[in-house]
């Protein structure tokens, strides 16, 4: 059984995952992103951190940043781990870039004061 760690590792590794995110979003479009399988499992991959991460944090401080929907980024991480077959990089593109769906732009920079750990 692993040791559970303080809340600011996984706010870390969150926070780190968010940067490479938007550092390839910054530098990528849609087009680039579907052509590159390596990509489009790093990206994958990213996500799948941020959604472990967010559900290891404590239920206390869950319970004190109830503005971040902790549920949707653990939800996605599910999709992306046990219905990899289904997996469209169209939705993963628009999960890192569309305000209206993306958990990046609209859910986590908005609070990165929270997760500067």
């Amino acid at each position: 059984m692993r040791d559970k760690k303080d809340n600011s590792v996984y706010l870390r590794n969150i926070k780190d995952a968010i940067e490479k995110i938007t550092e390839y979003t910054s530098t990528h479009n849609l087009t680039l992103f579907t052509k590159n399988e390596w990509d489009q499992a790093a990206i994958i991959r990213y996500f799948e951190i941020i959604g472990e991460a967010s559900n290891r944090l404590s239920k206390e401080y869950k319970k004190e940043h109830t503005e971040i929907e902790w549920r949707d980024m653990n939800d996605f991480r599910n999709f992306l781990i046990h219905d990899y077959t289904d997996i469209d990089p169209n939705i993963v593109w628009d999960t890192m870039i569309n305000p209206s769906q993306g958990l990046i732009p609209r859910r986590l920079r908005r609070y990165a004061f929270i997760i500067d750990a």
